[in-house]
């Protein structure tokens, strides 16, 4: 059977020698790409490729007569999809596409062109080199697994060296439950064969706490983003390297740029002020709480992974009303966190529950949750720290750890309500290193070594080559040797 193609991502580097192959295999007949550059082409292949800033913006390559519109039922029966991609679009620009009109639009187009992509050019599978969170992505993954179509999700986890490969994002660790499961009732020791993630479950037994390299940013670098000063030397670092007509030419695009930008940052100081104008610096423990460290936003953490619980708004109200009513919710915004993916009114919202405490953004997190009675996040890294400090989690999302021990499902009010009498009750559950041990080594067991983006090859031991076959052979696996 010929194989018809969509490839999101492949333009980084791990996955280049995959697409090589691809073109080269004889029952490939068609392949169509989402890239930031045009890849590989061959004559043998027909191929269709599309810019990935062409798309975020529903241009496309058509004619709009040609494609049959949307009908209403339609429309209505993909509004569970249209509600996760119009918040999607924060990641669009920092300061257009905020009009929900401006975004329902592209929305449409967008829905409209991938549905009939999908039927014209008779697409078998969609491969992703990473989670779908960019709209384009998800639109054609949502309507991928509503027509049956083949998904092969690549995606890197937060352990250091390990990717994972899915059909599905939201069911993608629903094995780990059972094979933890299995595994806890052979009374079986962890066995983990990865020297990084031996290293890492020694690391966080010892010190509570994983720090992504991508979190390591210099304090002040991230400072200088929110002057305008660094925006104006950053523009004359340009004009050193583009001749002055070429710069010229580009004046207006420039000056556009330049215009955005000073209203991004205004927002993000004024974000600032408000964020530590209510964040008490003098707070202290008194008394049970459990600790909220709100996601960056917008980052595919939260959506899709977080599901609605992208408004974080609604995890604090669960915890609101399900919580012993003298327990405290201390919150904790992300040090990295932007006004593009936050707004002033959502922190006094927030607010309106008395029992709700902000700290300062440069309060110890391990030191939150050590004195902390629960963690509560979507999927964040926070989470599987608690864990190796011994601290429930009330998980409302979905991420590699959800089935580990400890994790509480609070995705629904009545899941919540049980998490909560367990954890504040004196037979909460327990667990030893050596179950965490456990855990990771069933997710050793479900994921790959290597790495699927380049900015990780250097937290890995295994060989660009090597790494490259292995994606290579679990994407040719997927997609020709799965039923």
């Amino acid at each position: 059977m010929s194989k018809r193609l969509i490839l999101n991502g492949f333009y980084n580097k791990p996955f280049q020698f995959a697409l090589e192959q691809l073109y080269q295999h004889p029952e490939i007949d068609f392949i169509s790409t989402i890239d930031q550059r045009a890849l590989l082409l061959d004559p043998k292949v027909e191929t269709i490729h599309h810019e990935f800033e062409d798309c975020l913006i529903g241009r496309f390559p058509v004619v709009w007569k040609e494609i049959a519109p949307l009908e209403e039922s339609f429309v209505k029966e993909m509004a569970p999809l249209e509600q996760i991609i119009l918040r999607m679009m924060d990641r669009m620009h920092p300061v257009r596409f905020q009009n929900y009109s401006e975004r329902k639009i592209i929305y449409l187009r967008q829905l409209r062109y991938w549905s009939d992509f999908l039927s014209r050019y008779h697409i078998t599978d969609f491969c992703s080199a990473n989670i779908p969170h960019e709209t384009n992505d998800y639109i054609i993954y949502y309507l991928c697994r509503k027509r049956g179509i083949r998904c092969t999700i690549f995606s890197m986890t937060a352990l250091g060296d390990r990717f994972s490969v899915f059909d599905t994002i939201e069911d993608g660790f629903l094995p780990a439950q059972e094979l933890y499961a299995q595994a806890m009732a052979k009374n079986q020791r962890a066995h983990i064969q990865s020297t990084v993630l031996l290293e890492l479950a020694d690391k966080m037994a010892q010190e509570k706490k994983i720090e992504p390299f991508y979190m390591k940013a210099n304090t002040k670098e991230l400072s200088d983003k929110h002057s305008l000063t660094f925006w104006v030397r950053r523009a004359f670092s340009h004009l050193k390297k583009t001749s002055l007509k070429e710069w010229t030419i580009s004046l207006p695009k420039r000056l556009r740029q330049a215009r955005d930008m000073f209203v991004f940052v205004r927002r993000d100081k004024k974000l600032f002020r408000k964020y530590n104008m209510i964040a008490d610096d003098k707070w202290q423990p008194n008394g049970r709480y459990v600790f909220v460290p709100l996601h960056f936003q917008p980052e595919l953490t939260s959506n899709p992974l977080g599901g609605s619980y992208v408004d974080q708004q609604l995890v604090i109200e669960m915890l609101d009303y399900c919580l012993p009513k003298d327990v405290y919710i201390v919150v904790k915004e992300h040090p990295f966190q932007r006004s593009a993916g936050r707004i002033g009114e959502f922190y006094e919202n927030i607010r309106e529950y008395r029992r709700v405490k902000f700290v300062p953004k440069y309060f110890s997190s391990a030191q939150l949750i050590s004195g902390a009675t629960a963690v509560a996040t979507c999927t964040g890294t926070a989470g599987w720290e608690a864990l190796w400090s011994f601290k429930p989690v009330f998980l409302f999302g979905e991420i590699f750890y959800q089935f580990a021990p400890g994790v509480y499902n609070a995705r629904t009010l009545s899941s919540l309500k049980t998490a909560v009498s367990k954890v504040f009750s004196e037979n909460a559950q327990t667990w030893t290193f050596e179950d965490l041990k456990l855990y990771i080594q069933v997710i050793e067991s479900m994921t790959f070594a290597g790495f699927t983006d380049a900015a990780y090859e250097g937290q890995t031991l295994v060989s660009s080559l090597e790494n490259s076959n292995r994606i290579s052979e679990t994407l040719f696996t997927k997609i020709f040797k799965s039923s």
